[in-house]
């Protein structure tokens, strides 16, 4: 299937006009020769290593560079979405299990460096998180302690599934802008916060993220369109291979 997709892309190739000449493919290859650290020679022995001939790279690439330039003739015709289409999409509700959350997150090892157990500190941080942008503000001071160990953590639009579960059940379970009680996870002790989707900053990065999801929805359909066009007015048919006991054959 891949072979005869490939063959119908080439062959659409030159209806669009895409030069796909052993001309252009050998300035193709020498540009990409003069970028090759070692030159020539380095990228065959390079290739012989893989177990590739330099025909077979040859003829790989050139599938590859007419497919880019035919799909992209096929992407500038897609409109990006319709102002509409964003508000309905942000207006949907989530489907089962697909909910995001904008998380932040502070872990702080539950072994303090005196080797004491560090739950208590963390229970007092959290009594500081409780305050007006409490938590945002502690979380601030841990990413820029952060250099070496990811202390405070940003999760801009995570699902629950992506999360261990006792850190997922917690930011699950919060109310817009709230913060979790001390977390147990694995060898930290942790606190997390639900980000008010409704603030100003909120609501305008879940937009771009939607028209973001949406245009490449679009883009993908498009080239999907595309190939099954080209699948679905081809004429393909399959020889069978000949067999060295057929008549005729030695």
């Amino acid at each position: 299937d891949s072979l005869i997709t490939l063959t119908l892309v080439l062959q659409d190739a030159t209806i669009r006009g895409i030069d796909a000449s052993d001309a252009v493919l050998d300035r193709q290859m020498e540009d990409l020769m003069k970028i090759q650290p070692g030159g020539a020679q380095a990228f065959r022995n390079l290739l012989a290593r893989s177990g590739m001939t330099l025909d077979d790279y040859r003829n790989a690439f050139r599938l590859h560079s007419v497919y880019k330039a035919a799909s992209d003739l096929i992407l500038r015709t897609v409109a990006p979405p319709s102002e509409d289409d964003i508000d309905s999409a942000l207006a949907a509700p989530p489907a089962a299990g697909s909910e995001q959350r904008h998380i932040l997150a502070i872990s702080i090892p539950k072994r303090s460096a005196d080797g004491s157990d560090s739950r208590q500190f963390v229970e007092t941080m959290r009594t500081h998180a409780l305050e007006a942008d409490g938590f945002v503000n502690i979380w601030n001071q841990y990413r820029k302690k952060s250099a070496k160990t990811p202390l405070a953590v940003d999760l801009p639009a995570v699902r629950r599934r992506d999360l261990a579960k006792s850190i997922g059940d917690a930011a699950f379970g919060l109310q817009p802008g709230g913060v979790s009680d001390v977390i147990e996870a694995g060898n930290a002790w942790c606190l997390v916060h639900f980000v008010d989707p409704e603030l100003p900053d909120e609501k305008a990065a879940r937009r771009e993220r939607m028209v973001a999801e949406l245009s490449e929805r679009k883009r993908s359909r498009a080239i999907a369109d595309w190939l099954g066009g080209l699948r679905g007015t081809a004429f393909v048919e399959i020889l069978p291979t000949p067999s060295n006991n057929a008549p005729g054959t030695q």
